[in-house]
């Protein structure tokens, strides 16, 4: 079978681009066969390591759970990074690999591209960085937007260029309507 992680805020408010990316990549693989499954949790700014640690085991339970059901054959996307940023997620991963599920990773984005060491210690950063490639790693394929970030991905991060698919576009699914009601242009 082939599924798509639907990762849902319990406390989710406003609409913006990057909540309408995720919507489309949804709307557009349901479309085409893949059955979502479902990732609740609920946002939240915690502040002491003690509470960010926890979250991150919290975190890492709702997804074994959501994805407990996963064998032989099936076929998993996922959208990176995902929304609650669960660093653990990649030994999770590489369980399901190891199980025989393909998981594919739609990248938007690669938070050590986007905000390298944001001011952590040497070690921290360390460890920060160790986890989110390894993360990134445990993904069967990735799919990036361009060569651009392909080049910069396999430069930075150290991926092996064979698991990387650029996807050529950069690009979000549009209402006609509002395409309309904002350009007066047709499509």
């Amino acid at each position: 079978m082939k599924y798509i992680v639907s990762e849902k805020l319990n406390d989710a408010s406003g609409f913006t681009a990057y909540a309408k990316a995720r919507m489309d990549v949804e709307d557009v693989l349901t479309s085409e066969g893949f059955l979502p499954l479902v990732v609740t949790y609920t946002k939240a700014n915690l502040k002491s390591f003690k509470e960010r640690t926890k979250r991150q085991f919290d975190a890492y339970k709702t997804w074994k759970n959501a994805l407990k059901g996963l064998g032989k054959g099936d076929s998993l996307v996922i959208q990176y990074p995902e929304d609650n940023n669960c660093q653990l997620l990649g030994f999770l991963f590489n369980s399901l690999k190891r199980k025989g599920v393909k998981i594919v990773a739609l990248v938007h984005d690669i938070d050590l591209l986007r905000f390298g060491n944001p001011g952590y210690g040497k070690v921290k950063w360390m460890l920060y960085r160790y986890l989110e490639v390894q993360k990134i790693n445990s993904f069967s394929k990735l799919i990036l937007h361009n060569e651009k970030m392909k080049e910069t991905a396999v430069r930075e991060c150290s991926l092996p260029e064979e698991k990387i698919v650029p996807l050529g576009i950069f690009d979000y699914v549009l209402d006609k309507s509002i395409l309309e009601e904002k350009t007066g242009f047709d499509r």
